[in-house]
Order: C-alpha cells, then sequence, then structure tokens
C-alpha cells in the first residue's frame, strides 16, 4: 500500500516541507501576564481608586481586556502560522467531470467525512480561509481558499487533497489581493 505523499514530486514535497509549522499558544501564558499586572501593581490589593482618581475596577476592568485581547490577538496569529504573517491565498477549485468516481450512495457520508477531516487539517495548520460546497449544475462543485507562501506549496496542498484520490481534478487559481 503506497502513501498519499509517495506520488508528490520532490518539488512537491519541499513546498509542504517549507511551510511553517502550527504554534500554540504557551500554556503559562494567562499566568504570567497575571503575575506581571500584580508586581506592577496594576491588579490587586483593596484600594478603590488609584492616585489618578480612577476607579479601581475601572482600571482593573480595561487592563484584563487588554490582557484578553493580547491571548486572543497571540491565539489568532499563531493559528495563522507564524505570528504577524500571512501568505497569499490561493483557491482550490474542485471539478468533477466524466473521470470522477462519486461514492456510492452508501458511502456518502464517508466521503464527506474525509474532505471534511482535510479541511480540518488545513485550518488547524493556520492555511484554511473559507471552504464550500456549490450548489447548481456544472463541473465545479466545491471550493478552498487557502493561505500559503508560494505557488509550488498550494499546488502540494492541491494534490494532498482527496479529491485527487477519486479522480478529480483541484484547479489552482492565485487571489489578487485589491
Amino acid at each position: 500500500m503506497t502513501e498519499p505523499g509517495d506520488a508528490l514530486s520532490r518539488e512537491v514535497k519541499d513546498g509542504l516541507a517549507a511551510l511553517p509549522r502550527e504554534c500554540a499558544p504557551r500554556h503559562d501564558m494567562e499566568d504570567n501576564i497575571v503575575s506581571r499586572l500584580v508586581a506592577a501593581g496594576d491588579i490587586g490589593g483593596n484600594r478603590m481608586t488609584s492616585s489618578t482618581g480612577v476607579s479601581v475596577w475601572w482600571r482593573h476592568g480595561s487592563l484584563a481586556a487588554a490582557a484578553a485581547l493580547a491571548v486572543v490577538a497571540l491565539g489568532f496569529a499563531s493559528m495563522r502560522g507564524q505570528a504577524g504573517t500571512t501568505g497569499p491565498e490561493y483557491m482550490l477549485l474542485l471539478h468533477e467531470d466524466s473521470l470522477y468516481q462519486a461514492p456510492a450512495p452508501a458511502h456518502g457520508a464517508e466521503r464527506v467525512r474525509e474532505y471534511t477531516e482535510w479541511a480540518d487539517s488545513l485550518a488547524a495548520a493556520g492555511r484554511l480561509v473559507k471552504a464550500a460546497e456549490l450548489d447548481g449544475t456544472g463541473t465545479v462543485t466545491g471550493f478552498f481558499i487557502v493561505s500559503v507562501p508560494t505557488d509550488v506549496a498550494a499546488q502540494a496542498l492541491a494534490q494532498a487533497s482527496p479529491h485527487v484520490r477519486y479522480r478529480g481534478t483541484v484547479e489552482v487559481r492565485k487571489l489578487i489581493a485589491r
């Protein structure tokens, strides 16, 4: 039995290897932020107003909100790959022509699960921007919008799609940023 990546060219494999890996926020981030706020005297204690006359509760609430926003921003940045960087976006158009091997009616849910798991892996790597199945007739039946650093990486993702295993075609189109 061959692995899905065995059929990929060296260039495609190199493109996949160049993709940044997901970086989860450190587990001690919240404790770090709280301890620094306590050390600075911004939280803790019993004073009702600070030396500036601003309510301590108001000040603490705004500091807590700022800390929460920082944690959310760091978490979001880590989902996109490297903090503060994003790659160009590409649309992967899924075509089903006469060569496409549609699932048997009893296996439709299994096929949907396979595509969903692939999309979830893209999302976990911070690469998935949007995905949808298209309504209507025609050979284009769905799409994924992904963010990757290069054309080669976009082609590698297209070739790794479960759609290719079933002899579907995945067209890669770079989106034009305006």
